[in-house]
């Protein structure tokens, strides 16, 4: 590699490192009054060649009819033990749920992970989605942050 490709490893490394949040979950901002808290986090540390169990909890404000979850991974991380879709019928207001899964990190690299909740609210389709960061380094994790992003009704 040349000296610059090294730089601008460099400079990509810190850039992603200034984005990676310390705790390894966070909780999202309210979604139209009805997914107001929901996340995606490790149960168990993530390790590079190790299982660990990866849950998605929502809480919903609002009772969601017709409710399922889904977790799509990238092909470095591996499906050990779970269902990667789940039908939950009636998720009613104030009752948390969660969809847990046990997976294995097979390679070095940054991955994203996605977990979606879809249902109805009143006569409303509605999904949204949170994506989990992985920065896996050396037989460890480096880092790792949450998104959410708005499927919206």
């Amino acid at each position: 590699m040349k000296l610059v490709e090294y730089w601008v490893v460099i400079i990509v490394i810190v850039a992603i490192s200034a984005l990676i949040l310390v705790s390894y979950t966070t909780e999202s901002p309210p979604i139209d009054g009805i997914l107001s808290l929901g996340r995606m986090h490790f149960i168990d540390e993530p390790y590079l060649g190790g299982e660990s169990r990866l849950a998605l909890s929502i809480f919903p404000e609002q009772t969601i009819e017709n409710a399922s979850t889904y977790f799509l991974l990238p092909t470095s991380i591996i499906l050990v033990e779970g269902d990667l879709e789940k039908y939950h019928g009636d998720i009613l207001k104030d009752k948390t749920i969660e969809h847990v899964i046990k997976i294995k990190i097979v390679k070095e690299g940054n991955w994203s992970m996605e977990a979606l909740v879809k249902g109805r609210f009143k006569e409303h389709e509605f999904s949204r989605t949170y994506r989990l960061f992985l920065l896996v380094s050396d037989e460890e994790i480096k880092g790792i942050f949450e998104k959410y992003i708005s499927g919206g009704i």
